[in-house]
């Protein structure tokens, strides 16, 4: 089944159309140039290089009120214009602490509550690109790309989050759909 994403309406005093401007002069060859770059592109494959999984054997099984960290998804790429191939290395982080613990006695305050599970993944991305738009792609394209990228890694990620807090005993751990940083 498709979900559908809803999308806010602007307030009635925000024009629909930015200004000419306010749109800076870069801004649509940027845009048509990563049009192109991912209309040419084809994902080839996606495999987890590296994973990292550190649980505290005497958490609580069930009912822990804290808190889940997840850190902004670090990227880089690698393109080879030879090969037309486009590597994207993704590193992803998560960290789930229990409750915050009481200090015992007058005046002591809460103590953050140690980490109770810690996820990290690296994927590799791999992606063919087209090879009549591999002498059209520069540096800025790759690193917008690469942020783009990470979307093709996104579900690798949510479901090793969800089995890695399953197994480690702890109520399962749903990373969002759509996360902006």
């Amino acid at each position: 089944m498709a979900r559908k994403r809803a999308t806010p309406k602007p307030p009635a005093d925000v024009p629909a159309v930015p200004s000419a401007g306010g749109i800076p002069d870069a801004l649509p060859g940027e845009v048509a140039g990563l049009a192109s770059l991912i209309g040419s592109i084809r994902t080839r494959r996606v495999v987890l290089l590296r994973s990292h999984v550190v649980a505290d054997p005497d958490a609580p099984a069930f009912g822990v009120a804290g808190t889940v960290g997840l850190e902004p998804p670090e990227s880089v790429h690698d393109f080879d214009p030879r090969t037309g191939v486009l590597r994207v290395v993704c590193h992803c982080r998560l960290s789930a602490s229990g409750a915050p613990t009481k200090g015992k006695g007058k005046g002591r305050k809460e103590e953050a509550g140690a980490p109770l599970l810690i996820v990290e993944a690296t994927f590799l991305l791999e992606f063919d690109v087209a090879p009549e738009v591999v002498a059209r792609i520069d540096d800025a394209l790759l690193d917008v790309f690469s942020g783009v990228a990470v979307s093709q890694a996104w579900p690798y990620w949510r479901e090793f989050v969800r089995d890695a807090s399953t197994r480690a005993g702890l109520p399962v751990i749903d990373v969002p759909f759509e996360v902006e940083f």
